[in-house]
């Protein structure tokens, strides 16, 4: 009897000192104020969590408890990302690979054939007070190329133009009593969707021989 009342007592004992360690921490939310100071945490003892900022509550309680193994329950999913919202791509661009738009989510921009990206290749859902919403997204800029090459005997058609953007293109014309030798139009393109090049060699004026007899030695 007397080692029954003392294993009973051990028990007891045990029961009544036994503690879970600190609980867990989670991403999406935090302890309490209440149960944050506490440090002592006997089986059956429960915790409460708050979101953190950028998370909003779901329909599950936030609570732990502290099971008969001293380990917590599972972690219920009881906040998740606030929504930003469908991305918006910059001007001459888009999103793409868009999977998620909660709080912390990335998505990639590209910009639209003949401009190059300025600035991050990426946007992400960001905390403003306490909201969310996308960060500044970069920029799309239109590729040009320089001036096309002059030739001698001849003009093109691009004299007055400021800027040679992605895709336009000029045209050579020789002078009286000379031949143009190669393609007559050459069109601004790119390689590496950042520097605007143009697609070939401009082409040759070559003089008529029954009229400039030098150009036929």
């Amino acid at each position: 009897m007397p080692i029954f009342i003392a294993k009973s007592f051990f028990f007891f004992l045990f029961f009544l000192l036994a503690s879970c360690g600190t609980p867990p921490r989670l991403k999406s939310a935090a302890l309490n104020k209440e149960d944050e100071t506490k440090n002592y945490h006997p089986i059956g003892t429960t915790v409460s969590y708050v979101c953190r900022p950028g998370y909003e509550r779901t329909e599950l309680r936030p609570v732990m408890t502290c099971l008969e193994n001293l380990t917590w329950s599972e972690a219920p999913e009881c906040c998740r990302g606030k929504s930003c919202g469908i991305p918006k791509g910059p001007e001459h661009g888009r999103a793409v690979d868009v999977t998620n738009d909660l709080y912390g989510a990335k998505v990639n921009i590209i910009c639209d054939d003949g401009f190059r990206l300025r600035g991050r290749t990426f946007i992400q859902c960001l905390l403003k007070g306490d909201q969310v919403e996308w960060s500044q997204p970069p920029t799309c800029q239109e590729i040009t190329c320089s001036p096309p090459p002059n030739v001698t005997n001849g003009m093109h058609n691009g004299s007055n133009v400021k800027s040679f953007v992605y895709n336009s293109s000029v045209t050579y014309k020789c002078d009286h009593n000379f031949t143009l030798t190669g393609e007559a139009s050459i069109h601004c393109t790119t390689k590496d969707n950042i520097n605007g090049v143009w697609n070939g060699s401009a082409p040759e004026c070559k003089g008529d021989c029954l009229f400039l007899s030098s150009s036929c030695s």
